[in-house]
């Protein structure tokens, strides 16, 4: 039965994306044009090509909030799920703090956020809305470091962030991933961590 509803949803999310308008075309944060600018030797894109990113970023929005009553139905009403924390990574932190309203999830759990596309209207929803929400910021982080981090989002009182010694944005390797699992799993099924490291 899972299975088949899992196909289900697939199905039925393919039927929405096909549906959707062309995304917006959005100019590229000037940030991010002068960083490349400065370091022409370094850049692995052209702006045209950070162009067409941005704008598939959007897209992906778009898509998330055309289906966000579907998923939502899904997850909440026909799975009948109770214990749902929405994790977020890079770009998906974006999209956690601007559409993941949903009443009835636990709260928020965030690595790397950039708060590249996140407005201060958000900030100040989840400053009144009170669940509480984790942030794990890498020491090395692109976009965020865990300094920035704490200034931006000093207007939620319930955040807690987690500075992470030596991590970069994409959490590769070890012990990078199993710090990272281990800390949602502390959150949201906090009898069962420690993770185990052998079986």
């Amino acid at each position: 039965m899972y299975w088949k509803r899992s196909n289900s949803f697939l199905l039925k999310t393919k039927t929405i994306v096909q549906e959707l308008p062309p995304p917006p075309q959005i100019p590229i944060p000037s940030k991010i044009k002068e960083t490349i600018m400065e370091k022409p030797d370094e850049k692995l894109f052209t702006i045209k090509d950070l162009e067409k990113a941005f704008n598939a970023g959007r897209k992906t929005e778009t898509i998330i909030t055309w289906s966000d009553d579907f998923k939502e139905k899904f997850v909440f009403d026909d799975l009948k799920l109770e214990n749902v924390w929405i994790v977020g990574w890079s770009f998906g932190t974006n999209l956690a703090l601007k559409y993941a309203k949903d009443k009835r999830h636990k709260g928020l759990i965030l690595l790397s956020p950039t708060m590249m596309w996140t407005d201060p209207t958000e900030l100040l929803y989840w400053a009144k809305d009170g669940r509480p929400i984790t942030a794990l910021v890498p020491e090395h982080d692109d976009y965020l470091k865990p300094d920035e981090a704490r200034e931006v989002f000093k207007v939620i009182p319930q955040i807690k962030i987690i500075p992470v010694s030596g991590a970069k944005h994409l959490w590769v390797g070890e012990p990078m991933v199993h710090l990272v699992l281990n800390e949602i799993v502390k959150i949201v099924a906090p009898e069962k961590a420690p993770i185990p490291t052998e079986f």
